[in-house]
């Protein structure tokens, strides 16, 4: 298995395998189940859109065009039960990923073991952020990246 990150360009997006190596990451970190990141690309929306729309992501549209880009590639990935985690990589809201169950992730003829997935989607489409997000202030209103970090 090789400890380098993989990139896989597709019709539809972009996939980067990230292996967890021994010693680089902590004893939890290279054990628990794979993170899997996505979003659109620059086209589709700014790095501060980005950053303003962490708590508002469309998670469902999001795994559909995942698990298509996998495909894409020639990954049998099982996304059935791919969860979406607003704290998938730390305690703050700031880095929501969908979280897979652990299973093996083949490529190339090279199995990954312990890994992590970042999906970036070429054309996500129209995309409304306005939708309720899991953060709220109110019980009406999505909290803003800004308002969740800055106290």
């Amino acid at each position: 298995m090789s400890n380098d990150n993989v990139t896989i360009e597709t019709p539809s997006g972009t996939i980067t395998i990230e292996p967890r190596q021994w010693g680089r990451d902590s004893l939890f970190r290279f054990q628990i189940r794979p993170r899997i990141s996505v979003w659109g690309d620059r086209n589709t929306e700014s790095i501060i859109e980005n950053l303003n729309n962490r708590t508002r992501r469309p998670h469902a549209e999001y795994k559909k065009h995942a698990l298509r880009i996998l495909a894409e590639a020639g990954i049998n990935f099982d996304g059935k039960n791919m969860r979406w985690n607003q704290y998938a990589y730390c305690s703050c809201p700031c880095s929501p990923a969908f979280v897979a169950p652990k299973q093996v992730l083949t490529y190339n003829e090279t199995n990954y073991y312990n890994y992590d997935l970042s999906i970036t989607i070429r054309d996500l489409g129209n995309v409304d952020y306005t939708k309720q997000g899991r953060l709220w202030n109110d019980g009406d209103t999505p909290l803003t990246l800004e308002q969740v970090l800055i106290p």
